[in-house]
């Protein structure tokens, strides 16, 4: 049996909607998803239908194409139904009600659907592309505060051990000054513990020398009472 397309209506239904209708012949099941590649201005469109195409009760078959964006005009047009049966339709509101061939090979209208196909998959890898580059760009954008960041606590680590290094050294200096000043107070210490034990044994000369020593050892008792002062002093200082 021939298959065939028995076309009743291919017009614009609204500003954005095209509708197809008709009765097909010799095919044993109307097309459930069909697709509507139109070209205009030199570029491939593909239309899918809504959601409410299906065949009527008195077997008519209707499908209204919605076109997705600004529509343009359309100098051909072709309706797959499948990916090997297409059906070239006139331009819509040109003619009444036409027999159409349905063809299981791709005509050269088919080759809008091609067209239209390659075009997809062209805007798909290209928007992959964009989509990679962006992804570079953030990881590279990444990265580089990373190396920032990086940078910036080595430099902060840096700048602590410039400090420790140098509380370590005020620390060790401020040592040495106290263990100098510690010795110089010890030899002061046993400068004065010298010359208050030679005062000691000065007196033990004297005593007994009679009254005309008396003065002398006054005198000596009073100097070594003084050392004695000064050598206690020194030594709660310490």
């Amino acid at each position: 049996m021939v298959e065939r397309f028995e076309l009743e209506r291919f017009e614009w239904n609204a500003p954005d909607r095209l509708e197809v209708s008709g009765e097909f012949h010799g095919l044993q099941a109307p097309p459930s998803e069909p697709v509507l590649v139109v070209n205009g201005d030199g570029t491939p469109h593909r239309l899918q239908a809504s959601p409410d195409s299906a065949p009527t009760d008195d077997g008519q078959w209707r499908a209204e194409f919605v076109w997705e964006g600004v529509p343009v005009g359309v100098d051909s047009a072709v309706l797959e139904l499948g990916p090997n049966i297409v059906i070239e339709l006139p331009r819509p509101g040109t003619s009444s009600a036409q027999s159409l061939d349905v063809n299981h090979e791709v005509t050269p209208l088919g080759d809008v659907a091609m067209q239209a196909q390659l075009l997809a998959a062209g805007q798909q890898a290209e928007e992959l592309r964009a989509a990679l580059e962006r992804t570079e760009s953030e990881v590279a954008r990444a990265r580089s505060d990373l190396e920032s960041e990086r940078a910036g606590r080595a430099a902060d680590a840096e700048r602590f051990r410039d400090g420790l290094a140098q509380v370590q050294a005020a620390a060790e200096q401020a040592i040495a000054a106290a263990r100098e000043e510690a010795e110089r107070d010890g030899e002061a210490l046993r400068a004065q513990a010298a010359v208050a034990d030679d005062l000691r044994r000065r007196l033990s000369a004297v005593e007994g020398a009679g009254a005309e020593a008396g003065e002398v050892r006054a005198d000596a008792q009073r100097l070594l009472e003084r050392l004695t002062r000064v050598v206690d002093a020194l030594d709660a200082g310490k």
